[in-house]
C-alpha cells in the first residue's frame, strides 16, 4: 500500500511519494518538480535557497543517508548527484586539457 502526501506551493500542488522520508527531500520536492516542468531538469541553482537544498541532498547522497528508493526516484527526475562547480574540485586541468587536445 502506498500513501502519499499533498504539499501545496504558491503555485502548484505536489503530490510527495510517501517512500520520501528525507526531510530536506521533502522540503524541496516540489521545487525540483517546479523546476524541472520549466527547464526541463530538477537541478535548481545554488544562489538560491533551494538551490542550497539541492547541495544537501547531494552531500546526503555521497553520506548514503538518502535511501535507494530516493536515490532512484531523483535519478530518475534527471537530478545530477554531481553540480557543476564539483568539476573545479574533481577534475584534472592538465589531464582535461590533454583529452581536448587529443580530440
Amino acid at each position: 500500500t502506498t500513501t502519499t502526501t499533498t504539499t501545496t506551493t504558491a503555485s502548484t500542488i505536489e503530490i510527495l511519494p510517501s517512500f520520501i522520508t528525507s526531510p530536506v527531500l521533502s522540503q524541496v520536492y516540489s521545487a525540483l518538480i517546479a523546476h524541472k516542468a520549466e527547464y526541463g531538469n530538477p537541478n535548481i541553482p545554488l544562489g538560491s535557497t533551494n538551490g542550497k537544498k539541492c547541495k544537501t541532498l547531494r552531500r546526503l547522497h555521497f553520506q548514503n543517508k538518502l535511501s535507494d528508493e530516493e536515490t532512484r526516484h531523483l535519478t530518475e527526475l534527471g537530478f545530477l548527484f554531481h553540480s557543476f562547480e564539483d568539476v573545479y574540485y574533481e577534475c584534472d586541468f592538465d589531464e582535461m586539457l590533454g583529452k581536448l587536445l587529443d580530440y
